[in-house]
């Protein structure tokens, strides 16, 4: 499991456990939906040093509890690694960390991918919402997905775009 009680997946993406959270939900007044923070290019970038040893961390954890798992239905003994508990609660602490950073992780923790929130807003037009993406194979913040072409596919490889140079002056 992975932190049931912090997060939860809704199609590929690991969602904060926020009580009234759930995507495609309408709200009302007494019942607000949960802050998003919304985030430029130039912030996300600035996030990576502080959210790769994270999500590093996040896969390394993941990977502690899986192994504890299996040696424990195994029923080896006296493995020096963590136990399934301790490792379990080390991902929930991290996705809780995750989470309060405002970003989503995609595909899993063993993925390595970050979402960030964003969106754009042409004139005459609705706003678009869409998602910085970094992977942890990659330096920068390079590509983007519109929440639109989020929602038909899981792989959003197909469907990425490099990110405008006149967004990357955005603050």
């Amino acid at each position: 499991m992975i932190g049931a009680s912090v997060a939860r997946w809704h199609n590929g993406i690991i969602y904060p456990d926020l009580p009234s959270y759930a995507p495609g939900r309408l709200f009302d007044a007494d019942d607000p939906p949960p802050r998003i923070r919304i985030w430029t290019w130039q912030t996300a970038t600035a996030s990576l040093p502080y959210l790769a040893p994270l999500v590093g961390g996040l896969r390394a954890a993941y990977c502690r509890q899986a192994h504890a798992r299996l040696v424990a239905r195994q029923g080896a003994t006296g493995h020096p690694q963590a136990s399934g508990g301790e490792a379990g609660g080390e991902v929930g602490g991290l996705l809780d960390e995750i989470a309060a950073a405002g970003v989503l992780l995609h595909g899993g923790p063993l993925r390595g991918t970050v979402l960030f929130p964003s969106f754009t807003h042409r004139a005459g037009s609705r706003p678009q919402g869409l998602y910085f993406v970094w992977r942890d194979s990659r330096e920068t913040v390079d590509a983007y997905v519109t929440a639109d072409a989020l929602r038909t596919t899981d792989d959003i490889a197909v469907c990425e775009r490099p990110v405008p140079r006149t967004w990357r002056a955005i603050q």
